[in-house]
């Protein structure tokens, strides 16, 4: 469609084709552009560059009613135009023009006043005109591509940055959304600046990794606006320019604190007891596994504590299950209670409990914190219907080199019985330790 961009200047003032220069004509005839002019009722000249545009010869293009060949929804454009061109203004734009074929051709122009012999202007002008198919595709193009890019960066859940040498140059809009930060706060700054301190090194780390490989993700944790802190995903590759030169590289990033806090609850119910909170059966044992190949060196030693309640059933029997889970549950937390952070807690069985301690100097440190459990599991335990009063069999064993898993928890488990034979409530270990 024509644009209103107006020009005060025209060329000079010519008369009809008759009295044309020359020198213009010459220059017209030669120009690819389409040249034209005429008055508002109709075309006085056009030159021969309109059957290459349009496909008609001069003749018969003069002939016509010029008006009827531009698009319907650009004639409102066009008369906007001439009546400017009428009161002495210039204009360019462009717009579409029948050709002859019956296809419409985008044609851009420039129309300039003449004047009259008066100096007076009564809509008579020179124009030219050239076929910018292409260009108006390329331009149609771009703008669905910006669209689409418009679209996707302020809709798509992810947020989108570019950094250079570890410096941040450009972020998404949605940054705003998902962090809280104007994206014009983040952009200039290191990105180790903008991540929690534990993570600054990994950042270092990863920005060396991205410029030998193509593509890697991270996660690192980075604090909101507001002071929250989240877990943000980023994938980063590099970013290759129109010349298909490395020019940064582009990060794509998400907040993944609900996948984070669900992977390490999974991991801890693959690790962890769900009733009691302990190590699980696997885990204990796995620990454990790894000790019996270290050697022994004094003030080093480690013990294993096997643990059972002594006539458990009879609780479940009496109270039920659910007065059960509870006791298990303090037994739990009173044998954690009683020994040290480093040493180790799980329940490997239904009413058995192991127990590993480190760096003793011999067994009888382990059967004084074994005494320590036993008094500590014997208090009356608060129920729904009055205390409740559980004891416990304590087996203890020291670990040897070379033993495993299963030598171990054999050897406490024995002693435990032996622990139960001698009376229940007790803590007993094999004779021929120590």
């Amino acid at each position: 469609m024509i644009n209103e961009t107006h020009d005060e200047v025209g060329p000079p003032g010519t008369g009809a084709e008759g009295d044309l220069d020359e020198l213009f004509r010459l220059v017209a005839e030669a120009s690819r552009d389409m040249i034209v002019i005429g008055r508002p009722d109709a075309e006085e000249w056009v030159s021969p560059a309109v059957t290459e545009l349009l496909g008609f010869e001069p003749a018969e293009f003069l002939a016509m009613d010029t008006a009827d060949l531009v698009h319907p929804d650009d004639r409102r454009g066009m008369a906007r135009a001439r009546s400017l061109v009428a009161r002495g203004q210039g204009v360019g734009g462009r717009c579409r023009v029948r050709h002859r074929d019956g296809t419409y051709r985008w044609l851009e122009g420039r129309v300039r006043p003449l004047p009259d012999e008066d100096g007076g202007y009564s809509g008579r002008s020179i124009s030219s005109w050239r076929v910018v198919d292409r260009e108006v595709k390329v331009l149609a193009r771009l703008r669905t591509s910006e669209e689409r890019y418009r679209l996707l960066v302020e809709n798509v859940g992810d947020g989108v940055a570019l950094e250079r040498d570890g410096i941040l140059v450009w972020a998404s809009p949605n940054l705003h959304d998902m962090l809280g930060w104007p994206p014009d706060e983040w952009l200039g700054r290191p990105l180790a600046e903008l991540v929690h301190p534990d993570h600054r090194d990994e950042v270092e780390r990863a920005r060396r990794r991205s410029t030998r490989t193509d593509q890697l993700t991270v996660r690192l944790r980075v604090r909101a606006a507001d002071g929250e802190v989240h877990w943000l995903e980023i994938h980063a590759r590099p970013f290759i320019d129109a010349n298909g030169e490395r020019d940064g590289t582009a990060c794509s990033f998400r907040i993944v604190d609900a996948e984070v806090e669900a992977e390490a609850e999974l991991q801890r119910r693959a690790r962890y007891d769900q009733l009691t909170g302990l190590m699980n059966r696997k885990e204990i044992i796995d620990r454990l596994a790894t000790l019996g190949a270290d050697a022994r060196r004094a003030g080093t030693e480690s013990a294993v504590l096997f643990c059972d309640l002594d006539r458990f059933k009879v609780v479940n029997d009496t109270y039920g299950h659910a007065v059960g889970d509870l006791v298990l549950r303090a037994v739990a937390a009173r044998v954690r209670s009683a020994v040290r952070a480093a040493d180790i807690v799980g329940r490997i069985g239904g009413d058995e409990l192991l127990v590993v301690l480190h760096h003793l100097h011999d067994v009888n440190e382990a059967l004084a914190v074994a005494d320590q459990i036993r008094r500590a599991t014997s208090q009356p335990i608060a129920g729904p219907h009055g205390p409740v009063s559980v004891t416990v069999s304590i087996g203890v064993t020291m670990i040897s080199p070379g033993d495993t898993s299963d030598d171990v928890i054999a050897r406490a488990d024995e002693a435990m019985y032996r622990a139960k034979e001698a009376g229940r409530d007790g803590v007993q270990r094999l004779p021929f330790e120590g």
